[in-house]
């Protein structure tokens, strides 16, 4: 998937701005939120400092500019005409089956340059979603959805909403 960014700049590019009766949705922070743990956890040059030179430090300030790259994203397309926007927030992935896995002690032990666990996961999730709740806050027509109460509910009831297996990692049958 292309990143919001680019998204955004082959809109403008097609179509020179957003209608204003368009409902524009957004989803970012959860990408990033991997992005930071494939680079810390396995060396992955996700920041263009080199295969692992990513520290957990280095990765947090890598989520805040993330975030504020969504705000100023956000600024951008309300400056060309998007009137109604709704921002999902990241979710915290960090609990979900794929997780149960990679964060798990064990795997963190032998599978990662450097381990970094769910707790950290969860931080760089809510401080990107504090950074653009706190920005968004009071500009007009754009509104927050917090996703993971709405995936917290799926999780919980999962026949509710249509699932049947929330435990275990996905899988394509081949």
């Amino acid at each position: 998937v292309a990143p919001l960014t680019e998204q955004v700049e082959r809109h403008l590019a097609t179509h020179g701005s957003f209608r204003s009766d368009e409902l524009v949705l957004l989803s970012g922070g959860s990408n990033d939120t991997y992005a930071q743990f494939s680079a810390v956890c396995w060396g992955l040059d996700n920041n263009g400092l080199g295969a692992g030179n990513t520290t957990t430090a280095l990765a947090t300030e890598a989520i805040t500019a993330a975030a504020r790259a969504e705000v100023a994203l956000i600024r951008r397309m309300r400056d060309n005409g998007a009137r109604r926007i709704v921002v999902a927030g990241a979710g915290d992935w960090s609990s979900n089956p794929f997780a149960r896995h990679y964060l798990s002690p064990d795997y963190q032990q032998t599978g990662c340059y450097s381990p970094v666990p769910a707790e950290q996961v969860t931080a760089w999730t809510r401080q990107f979603n504090r950074i653009v709740t706190r920005a968004i806050a009071g500009m007009p027509g754009v509104h927050y959805l917090d996703l993971d109460k709405v995936l917290g509910r799926a999780m919980t009831h999962p026949a509710r909403y249509g699932l049947v297996n929330v435990t275990e990692i996905g899988r394509a049958h081949v």
